[in-house]
């Protein structure tokens, strides 16, 4: 959040932040909670999801979404 030129700050400010909380961390992620900057892969993405749950994501959005018109930070492929 903020302007464009706090982003750099903002951004290492959030990794310190993380990193500190690291010891608490669950091994699982919550999906809404993970930045496009982390670049997941589609494998990453699908382990976080669940590999059923990915899946079923996956085939609903081939069929209704095959240009990939509504993404948002992570799209949604078939593996």
């Amino acid at each position: 959040m903020g302007p464009a030129e706090a982003a750099p700050a903002n951004r290492a400010e959030l990794a310190a932040l993380i990193e500190g909380l690291r010891p608490w961390a669950h091994e699982r992620s919550m999906v809404n909670f993970i930045s496009p900057d982390e670049g997941l892969t589609a494998t990453a993405l699908r382990a976080i999801y669940g590999a059923a749950l990915y899946d079923r994501i996956a085939d609903v959005k081939q069929k209704y979404d095959p240009s990939n018109m509504f993404r948002h930070n992570h799209t949604i492929v078939a593996l």
